[in-house]
């Protein structure tokens, strides 16, 4: 495809959905822009690595001017500004909102430039094998003294300097030199990876003569605010690791991922991981976060689990101190209360005052008792008629910081299976307040099969408001975690997996609020090592 942008004819490829059905919704994925590198190359340098990901964002592929299939003017038109320009003007004519910007070799130069200049249309920046400034070109030097023939280190200045006199020597230049971009010869990926982009040359010699000996944007790097994955390589000879180290620690906040196993393109000679690093963090963290951000909010609510002031057992019609109205329990089989009061008491629900005798379903109606107070009829294992009194003010949250969390980390995403029993099996579960011996039973259809560094697990776990509920022990509890232990919900599908994201590991009730009676995890809910991921403890 091909867009007009600032009077350049700008080829550019799409890859994935921008909005994919996700039950009765269209969900809206991100937008991540690939920028070759070069220069003198196109955007065939990504395919088909980066197709995975469109799997979960989509990508647009970008020839820059003079690159690849895009017009060829003059080159000295062709800056980093001008580029950047260029890129921000088909996010434009796309009609795109903040994008994702991927930068690879001189693209992630273009990148760095691109967000020092348009950072209000970044939602993320990945930097691959990349350098802040023209001084990398020294630095690969001497790399590749170490590690070239005689020959590579004699011709490596053509190219680098804009010394190369035609098509023909281009391709006497990167028969030569190649294999040092990668860290694993395989000739078959060389050979193909190194014959798909449509070179060009002028543009090449030109920037590298004219542009390239004065760019540096390192002065600029501290001022960026957008979240910035850097990667690079341990044999990356072009753009040595010491580059993508100094684009660290100059990006506040940014993130730096080494790879181990390979040279220039570790998309292509890690492909998986680097897959999943991009993944993590253009998708799972930023998902992870909105979590945590939800469950922060969440707890603190006006009927949060912080809120909880008191929980009452109604066995029979009662009184209850400082709050008004008389309350009493339904039938022994039927959850909820009733509650009896009269207009005085100001008692209200739906904004309605209450005079006489209503029904409270249990779990659902709220009953207001103050600005601040609120009441609940509320059920667990064993008792249907309990009253949670809740107060928006409690110093609970008054005092309440956040939940102090692990890092995300994708290891701790383990697959399982979900194997069905019987609808009605119940399983004992003890209760922290309860007295020693004495069990309640919560429904549990099922148990879930894992396995972890080899060893095979299963999880015992409960049903509760149609969802199946871990609660589970590990050796990090009373030293880094809450001592009780923590929970997962787990959701089978509809052949029976499961995904145990521990990542999602949640802080029971009873670690925000005393008047919650949590279950200890039962014994083969036990694990015997340290889960260093999920929530920690309440700050």
């Amino acid at each position: 495809m091909f867009a007009s942008i600032n009077g350049v004819r700008i080829y550019f490829d799409i890859e994935g959905s921008g909005y994919v059905p996700d039950g009765a919704y269209m969900r809206h994925r991100p937008v991540c822009f690939a920028i070759h590198g070069g220069p003198g190359s196109d955007h065939a340098d990504f395919k088909p690595w980066l197709t995975p990901l469109s799997e979960h964002m989509q990508i647009v592929y970008m020839d820059l001017r003079c690159n690849g299939q895009s017009g060829r003017v003059d080159p000295a038109t062709c800056t980093l500004e001008q580029l950047t320009d260029d890129i921000e003007g088909l996010r434009q004519h796309l009609g795109f909102d903040k994008i994702i910007l991927l930068g690879h070799s001189f693209g992630g130069m273009v990148a760095q430039v691109y967000a020092t200049r348009y950072p209000e249309s970044l939602d993320r920046l990945v930097l691959v094998c990349t350098a802040p400034s023209h001084e990398f070109y020294q630095a690969a030097l001497k790399f590749a003294e170490r590690i070239g023939t005689p020959e590579q280190i004699k011709v490596i200045p053509e190219l680098f300097e804009g010394r190369i006199q035609d098509d023909e020597h281009l391709v006497r230049w990167w028969d030569i030199c190649y294999d040092l971009y990668f860290h694993n010869h395989d000739e078959q990926l060389m050979w193909e990876t190194g014959n798909r982009p449509i070179g060009s040359l002028e543009v090449a010699n030109y920037t590298f003569k004219h542009f390239m000996p004065h760019y540096d944007v390192r002065s600029q790097l501290p001022s960026l605010q957008v979240p910035t994955l850097i990667i690079g390589a341990d044999y990356d000879w072009i753009t040595p690791l010491s580059q993508a180290k100094e684009i660290h620690s100059l990006i506040p906040d940014s993130k730096l991922v080494v790879f181990h196993e390979s040279g220039h393109m570790p998309f292509i000679e890690e492909h998986q991981d680097f897959i999943d690093e991009l993944t993590d963090f253009i998708i799972r963290v930023p998902q992870h976060e909105a979590w945590r951000q939800e469950r922060q909010q969440s707890v603190a609510e006006f009927q949060g689990d912080l809120a909880l002031i008191a929980l009452h057992s109604i066995s029979e019609p009662m009184s209850i101190t400082g709050i008004p109205g008389q309350w009493a329990p339904l039938d022994e089989d039927q959850p909820g209360l009733t509650l009896t009061a009269s207009a005085s008491d100001e008692l209200t629900v739906d904004g309605q005052a209450i005079e006489g005798t209503i029904t409270l379903e249990a779990d659902v109606t709220t009953v207001r008792i103050s600005d601040t107070l609120t009441a609940v009829a509320t059920t667990q294992p064993g008792s249907n008629h309990l009253l949670s009194i809740y107060d928006a003010n409690a110093d609970a949250i008054q005092s309440f910081k956040g939940i102090d969390s692990f890092a995300y980390d994708r290891k701790w995403v383990i697959k399982g299976k979900f194997v069905k029993g019987d609808n009605d099996r119940t399983m004992a579960f003890a209760h922290v307040d309860d007295a020693e011996g004495n069990l309640r039973y919560h429904q549990s259809p099922g148990d879930i099969s894992f396995t972890i560094e080899d060893k095979t697990f299963a999880f015992t776990p409960f049903l509760s408001s149609g969802s199946l509920i871990v609660i589970f022990g590990d050796q990090s509890n009373g030293r880094s975690t809450y001592g009780l232990g923590r929970m997962l919900v787990v959701t089978p599908d509809m052949d029976g997996g499961v995904t145990l994201d521990f990542n999602r590991s949640f802080l029971p009730p009873c670690a925000f609020s005393p008047h919650f009676n949590c279950p200890f995890p039962p014994a083969q809910n036990r694990l015997p090592f340290e889960v260093t991921a999920g929530e920690k403890q309440v700050i």
